[in-house]
């Protein structure tokens, strides 16, 4: 099988900071396409439904700004550059409708919606919703900080840092307008929720991955309200080293999360009742995972520090992860994005 996909990364002006990539599992091989120079520490790319344009942040701090792309047969072609009105952008994704595009600023801590016309391109800023207030760790929880957003089943989900919290939002479909519907999930004070993961099995599951826990919360949706049945750590027992978890995916009934410092992913088997049983953890030979993607039987991941991707299969039989020989070099990798 081959897979397409393309990368982030915190690349200067001048480097390849986006890169498409093409991945031969039967032939073992991952290889550069193309690549484009032309933005700044685009820490975060994502694709219209259509797969047709390509969304890249532009992390920057006073004032951060997306990039609009189309891939060509050559590489990629910029169409259009706005604002984020915030600083550092660090995550965007779809509505569900593929109509509308929101967009996470972290040091600012706020959460843009723009509204797309048929093509992907925006027509638009449809609304901003600012965060306030701060957590129990003056270093980095001194003010908001929203990591990442996306919407599931008609509401958003909003993960904020700074604040310990994750915030559900409603969104209106005539508007493209963030509703506050006033619910909030809290997670353990100075915990950090980064990204989430969702599931739906005997119990609607959701899994918040806390960065400065290094931990997986797992809550059960109770229609209006969460219930935390379970926190489970990232890291192997005894591990007393630095780390922040990073990135968390689902493939089917297994769940994924990347250690930053440790320098592994952990794999967990999903019971019906949506709670988590550590499979194993297993270094992806490089520094930094900082995000990562499921491919079928393999996952690939994207080493910051180390400047290069690297391949682990996924053995579900013995439900197991390892890592192979199979590697390619790029600059600074942030994110991985399938087409």
């Amino acid at each position: 099988m081959k897979y397409d996909f393309f990368t982030g990364s915190y690349g200067d002006r001048g480097e390849e900071g986006i890169c498409k990539f093409c991945f031969d599992s039967k032939k073992g091989e991952l290889r550069k396409v193309s690549g484009y120079s032309g933005i700044y520490h685009p820490s975060w790319v994502c694709f219209n439904r259509k797969d047709s344009i390509l969304y890249a942040v532009q992390e920057e701090t006073p004032a951060g700004a997306m990039q609009i792309l189309r891939v060509v047969d050559k590489g990629f072609k910029r169409i259009q550059i706005c604002d984020s009105d915030g600083a550092d952008p660090c995550h965007l994704s779809m509505s569900e409708e593929g109509d509308s595009l929101f967009l996470s600023n972290y040091s600012s801590g706020s959460l843009v919606a723009y509204r797309l016309d048929p093509n992907g391109l925006p027509a638009g800023k449809a609304d901003q919703v600012q965060h306030y207030g701060k957590g129990i760790d003056l270093e980095r929880q001194e003010a908001p900080h929203v990591h990442s957003c996306v919407e599931h089943k008609g509401m958003i989900y909003a993960s904020d840092l700074g604040l310990d919290q994750v915030f559900i939002y409603g969104l209106n479909k005539k508007t493209h307008r963030i509703e506050d519907t006033g619910n909030r999930i809290h997670v353990s004070p100075g915990a950090g929720p980064r990204h989430l993961e969702f599931y739906s099995g005997e119990q609607s599951a959701l899994y918040v991955l806390c960065e400065m826990g290094n931990s997986i919360s797992v809550f059960w949706n109770r229609g209006n309200t969460y219930e935390c049945i379970q926190n489970i750590s990232t890291l192997p027992a005894g591990f007393a080293g630095m780390n922040t978890a990073a990135a968390i995916h689902r493939s089917g009934k297994l769940l994924f999360a990347s250690n930053r410092g440790h320098d592994s992913i952990a794999m967990y088997e999903i019971k019906n009742a949506g709670e988590l049983d550590l499979l194993d953890i297993v270094p992806t030979g490089g520094k930094i995972p900082r995000d990562f993607a499921v491919f079928d039987a393999y996952l690939i991941a994207a080493n910051q520090e180390s400047d290069c991707l690297s391949v682990l299969r996924i053995d579900e039989e013995r439900k197991a992860l390892e890592l192979t020989d199979i590697k390619a070099e790029t600059v600074r990798p942030t994110c991985i994005c399938r087409c």
